[in-house]
């Protein structure tokens, strides 16, 4: 029997245990249990900040397509369920601000965070997969020291191929990309030869005559060595005497930077266009005016882009670099690129790739 002084408390202590137990029922279940996700697995929320220059109801709808893609990465099992001593976490950012043609960026970084001493996972992981939803530099390398028309810069695309629904994919030494794009308008417009050389001459005449200034307002004393000078009026020179040698039919071709493996570029020179156009050396300008224009609406996705590191590096984890391998290759890439399809209605085909098939 209970001990008189000791009633008040036994009935204190078995109320709060009832009160416990209806708390807990009451209790709607975390994100985790909701949805499936193991205890290794962490998703953030989207951040709740609007972004500036979009109206309301496109803020609102871009939100929702979004997390469309937050969704279908929590439904894939090596993301949302990893195995122990696997970690993962999905964070997603959006821009404060719309892009240049007026549309909104968000970035969703798939992490796979290292795991502590005591089983734990690290809050923070650098190795995983990067995706840019209406981002399109992860797709190319462009050559800032050139000065194309209307200062906008020349760059060269990556080799694409045709892959998943929706998707043309990059498989090389450095990066493993998976692109998608709403619009069926190439990923890049081509710069003809003529075209590009000259770009090149404007930029080495500048070059030459800012070297030249500064060494004619140099004293009299320190202008005893204009040889530099007179190298960069030589390669003006010779980029001068490639176009003239141009024949009207080369004039137009697309030009592409010289790949110094192949025989027919053996000799050519590295500020000069490749005789040989190999895949991924193609030169053009970004096409993103044409990509997003059709977009009234700017309140959606016309451009999502999967891209990782090809290689270990040193500081990454070798497990967890062969899981990312995994991850990539059991991903429902078909599901996401018909789910992307499926937030407009009439989606028109996707890629210049994929009408080839």
């Amino acid at each position: 029997m209970t001990h008189p002084s000791e009633r008040p408390a036994a009935r204190a202590a078995a109320g709060m245990s009832c009160g416990l137990l209806l708390m807990l029922a009451l209790t709607p279940p975390s994100q985790a249990e909701a949805s499936g996700m193991g205890a290794r697995a962490r998703f953030d929320p989207l951040p709740a900040h609007a972004m500036r220059h979009l109206p309301a109801a496109e803020n609102r709808a871009f939100r929702a397509q979004v997390q469309q893609v937050l969704d279908h990465l929590a439904a894939q099992p090596a993301i949302a369920d990893p195995p122990a001593p696997v970690c993962s976490r999905v964070y997603p950012s959006l821009e404060q601000s719309v892009g240049d043609e007026g549309v909104p960026m968000a970035t969703v970084s798939i992490g796979l965070p290292a795991t502590r001493r005591d089983g734990r996972c690290d809050d923070w992981g650098n190795t995983g997969v990067e995706v840019s939803v209406n981002r399109l530099k992860p797709l190319f390398g462009c050559l800032e020291n050139l000065e194309g028309l209307e200062g906008a810069p020349f760059c060269r695309l990556i080799a694409l191929q045709p892959g998943p629904h929706g998707f043309d994919v990059h498989r090389g030494h450095k990066k493993i990309i998976y692109a998608y794009k709403r619009s069926a308008e190439a990923w890049m417009k081509p710069v003809s030869r003529e075209e590009y050389l000259q770009a090149r001459e404007r930029h080495f005449a500048r070059v030459a005559k800012e070297q030249r200034d500064r060494y004619d307002a140099l004293p009299a004393q320190y202008r005893t060595d204009d040889s530099g000078l007179r190298q960069l009026d030589e390669l003006v020179r010779q980029v001068r005497a490639d176009q003239a040698a141009l024949s009207p039919e080369d004039r137009a071709r697309p030009a592409c930077l010289p790949d110094h493996n192949h025989p027919a570029d053996a000799k050519t020179p590295p500020w000069s266009y490749g005789r040989q156009c190999s895949p991924g050396m193609a030169i053009g300008r970004i096409n993103d005016a044409a990509l997003y224009a059709p977009a009234r609406f700017k309140g959606r996705i016309e451009t999502l882009v999967f891209e990782t590191d090809a290689g270990r590096t040193g500081a990454v984890e070798p497990y967890l670099f062969e899981y990312k391998l995994k991850m990539l290759a059991a991903f429902d890439f078909d599901g996401l690129g018909r789910r992307l399809d499926a937030l407009v209605p009439n989606a028109p085909a996707r890629s210049v790739a994929q009408k080839a098939r």
